[in-house]
């Protein structure tokens, strides 16, 4: 950007954006006598400044550099207002249309560009369009075809939509057409407000008038018609692309590929896959990134590996996201064999694991319990000189208060706290979560409290544990005060919020508030799952209400919710208390045939004939 002219007592020096400066005359010349010469009532102000252009092309003492700066110093800055005013310089659309034209014709883009700019901003179109028509048109045709190219740019950069339709249209009557990077710009001007359809239009314009397409505007158009649903038209304008010989990439099936991935319809990403081959389209590495990713978050590992398999035989080499994403789904699935393997295959290729390729490794071993193998993986990304981040503190907190090591907990909150990271709502939910575990809840309601104090608002998550402390202590006039300053609060409960609920209801016989709380789930929109049956069938078969147990456990299966062991048990339970001996057996057989592996206990319960088993859940 060109910074302004300065006036100095002795002589006039230009200073630009950098340290660097030029002098305009040498210590002979008298700044009157060279602002009288450009800008007194009798100059011709363009050929004035023709002529010095003329100069420093020949090489004189008016260095190119300086006379170009110069006069889009002159036309952008208030001095420049001054000037005008004491000098009488006519300040109008053809002064600065002509200056422009004679900057483009000199090459000096730069500068043209700034004084172009300064017009567009004063003056709209009508007054612009026909003036730089005329002056470029003395100049020269590419004169001409260079400044209007620029003029729809600025407009376009602008998402001046209108501006652009007139520079365009006056364009064609001048027997112009806009180059692939303007219309690229207006393209990307269109999609940014939403307007694919109109996008398309003027692209279909374009190709009537002879403009060659780019990769990247096939790309654009591709991408706006896929954020805005229209995936079927993309896949259709790509097609038409191709019958007419024009060769998009990589990039215009990502898109698609990206619509597929949003609605997680990997099934959908696949096939689009497949098009890349049938239509002769290589995938790059952004590619298969998607698709490796989204296959991984679905929990699809043995797509993901072939996909991976696929772009190695290709010959395009996986980046540190790739196997970050290869790393997390074996991480989430529980095999951190194969998740190591591919950590050390990376660093053989010389391939670094990041932050998050260790976050993900740590997060998984944490999960399976494996506390002193996530300290030797935290050992060696230290080593690595990567400091822990907040995500990992938490993940290591969360995964000690699960094994109820609460002493390594503090200890980690801590270090998390000298690192500089504020404890958020989630390492103060795993550090409740800790404290009920080894049944320290006044401990547990002491933290929550502090979280509060600290100015956090506590999550549906926050309010679930407390809940459950109370549920757990029988004290379910507490855990409902809990409940509705939750909902006072604005959080929403969960499923597993009313699950909670539910149980403790159940576990203090009170059967009517836990159905009452079912139905209030379901018309939250939560499905109730095999926990939320479990406990209301547990709790009719401890209060003799066996046919409404038995007709829970029916509803359960034509739902579609499977029984687990603890479901059998309960209901094996109840039948046996009622002595329906024979219908617990068939349950009991049912049970084995589904791989359940029901322990002694039931079994002596059977043949007893009566409920000696307790503690059922």
């Amino acid at each position: 950007m060109v910074a302004l002219g300065r006036f100095y007592p002795s002589r006039f020096t230009c200073i630009w954006g950098t340290a660097s400066t030029a002098h305009f005359a040498t210590s002979s010349f008298h700044p009157k006598k060279k602002l009288s010469l450009l800008f007194s009532e009798t100059s011709d102000v363009k050929q004035v400044i023709a002529n010095l252009l003329k100069k420093s092309l020949r090489g004189s003492n008016l260095t190119s550099e300086f006379t170009s700066s110069q006069v889009c110093s002159e036309l952008s800055t208030p001095i420049f207002d001054i000037r005008r005013t004491e000098a009488g310089f006519n300040n109008t659309p053809h002064t600065y249309c002509t200056i422009i034209s004679i900057l483009v014709s000199a090459e000096r883009y730069e500068c043209a560009q700034e004084a172009l700019k300064t017009i567009a901003l004063q003056q709209p179109p009508g007054n612009i369009l026909q003036t730089l028509a005329e002056t470029c048109k003395k100049r020269s045709f590419r004169t001409l075809r260079i400044a209007f190219n620029m003029l729809f740019r600025l407009y376009a950069d602008g998402g001046m939509i209108d501006e652009v339709n007139g520079t365009f249209g006056y364009m064609k009557v001048q027997s112009l057409r806009p180059d692939v990077r303007s219309c690229n710009k207006f393209l990307v001007a269109l999609c940014k407000v939403n307007k694919a359809e109109t996008a398309l239009t003027f692209f279909n314009e374009i190709l009537e008038i002879g403009v060659v397409p780019s990769a990247h505007s096939f790309s654009i158009i591709s991408d706006a018609l896929c954020k805005e649903g229209k995936v079927e038209e993309a896949r259709v304008f790509l097609s038409k692309m191709r019958e007419r010989e024009f060769r998009p990439d990589a990039y215009s099936y990502n898109s698609l590929l990206k619509w597929h991935i949003s609605r997680r319809d990997t099934s959908g990403a696949l096939r689009v896959f497949k098009d890349f081959a049938s239509d002769g389209i290589a995938p790059n590495v952004a590619s298969y990134t998607l698709l490796i990713k989204a296959l991984c978050n679905s929990r699809k590992l043995g797509d993901a590996e072939k996909a991976f398999k696929d772009m190695l035989e290709k010959g395009i080499m996986p980046d540190v996201v790739i196997y970050t994403s290869l790393i997390r789904g074996y991480c989430t699935a529980g095999n951190m064999k194969q998740a190591f393997k591919l950590h050390d295959e990376m660093t053989s290729k010389g391939i670094l694991p990041n932050l998050y390729t260790y976050g993900d490794i740590i997060d998984g071993l944490c999960k399976l319990g494996q506390m002193e193998a996530a300290e030797m993986v935290l050992s060696e990304m230290k080593s690595k000189g990567m400091d822990p981040s907040q995500v990992i503190y938490n993940i290591l907190i969360y995964g000690y208060s699960k094994k109820g090591m609460l002493d390594r907990v503090f200890q980690l909150q801590e270090a998390m706290v000298r690192d500089k990271f504020v404890p958020d709502v989630f390492t103060y939910n795993s550090i409740v979560s800790g404290l009920c575990r080894v049944k320290k809840t006044e401990e547990a309601r002491t933290w929550f409290d502090l979280m509060v104090k600290k100015g956090l608002s506590p999550n549906t998550v926050n309010f679930t544990t407390l809940i459950d402390i109370y549920c757990k202590e029988g004290d379910m006039e507490e855990a409902i005060k809990i409940f509705s300053k939750m909902l006072q609060n604005g959080s929403e409960p969960n499923g597993i919020t009313y699950n909670v609920l539910i149980e403790g209801y159940c576990k203090k016989g009170c059967m009517e508030k836990g159905l009452e709380l079912k139905d209030e789930m379901i018309g939250k929109g939560f499905v109730p799952d095999v926990f939320t049956y479990t406990s209301l069938i547990h709790g009719f078969t401890t209060t003799d209400k066996i046919h409404e147990a038995r007709r829970l456990f029916a509803d359960m299966q034509e739902r579609g919710v499977v029984p687990n062991d603890i479901t059998y048990t309960a209901m094996i339970w109840g039948l046996c208390k009622h002595v329906r001996v024979e219908e617990a057996f068939k349950l009991y057989d049912e049970m084995i045939t589904k791989g359940f592996d029901p322990d002694d206990r039931i079994y002596n319960l059977l043949v007893s004939g009566h409920p000696k088993f307790k503690g059922s859940n």
